[in-house]
């Protein structure tokens, strides 16, 4: 009988991308950039666990993505930078009519001191929750300034809450600030 085949080593030399390597610097000169889902789920990830708030961090949108369910922004750690479509389309699908989400739903689910920009939203989300919006989900406290540029939306919401769902085409609800409670404007609320 023949000895046994000396083994093969085979060394691979790889990186993984881990939080806080966006290509780009967060900056207006050299944005984050989001071009996949992948990207989404990142920024989303980040947020989530409070890995990087990314509080006055610039992003921008290199393709037209589906956020894969994900909204980005809770309550703890809310979206506070400045968002810049280009131009593209984040799409949102949540949900059916005959099995609506129980989570509220936005591509940017909590939201405070931010800015949007030439960003197009579409899709369709279902839910029996509040606070679901075309773009933003809540404003929330502080002083919860918020500006849209050029934005637009075309999703559309289906809601199964009978009265105030605070649902809206591009804010659902607005709250806190001075005067406390929960604020409407233009667009915001259903």
């Amino acid at each position: 009988m023949p000895p046994p085949a000396t083994p093969t080593v085979i060394t691979i030399d790889a990186t993984i991308k881990s939080s806080g390597d966006f290509t780009g610097d967060g900056t207006e000169e050299s944005p984050y950039l989001i071009g996949s889902t992948a990207d989404w789920t990142k920024l989303y990830l980040d947020l989530a666990t409070g890995e990087n708030t990314y509080t006055g961090k610039v992003f921008r949108l290199t393709h037209d993505i589906d956020c894969g369910g994900i909204s980005v922004g809770t309550d703890e750690h809310p979206f506070s930078g400045t968002f810049d479509g280009d131009g593209h389309t984040l799409t949102l699908n949540v949900g059916s009519e005959y099995n609506p989400s129980d989570v509220a739903k936005a591509p940017f689910y909590r939201v405070s001191e931010a800015t949007f920009r030439h960003l197009h939203t579409a899709g369709k989300v279902c839910t029996s929750a509040p606070y679901t919006g075309g773009i933003i989900g809540q404003v929330m406290g502080g002083s919860g300034r918020v500006r849209l540029y050029d934005c637009h939306s075309s999703m559309t919401i289906y809601s199964t809450i009978s009265g105030d769902a605070s649902n809206g085409g591009l804010i659902g609800a607005a709250s806190g600030g001075g005067g406390g409670g929960r604020r409407r404007a233009a667009g915001v609320g259903s």
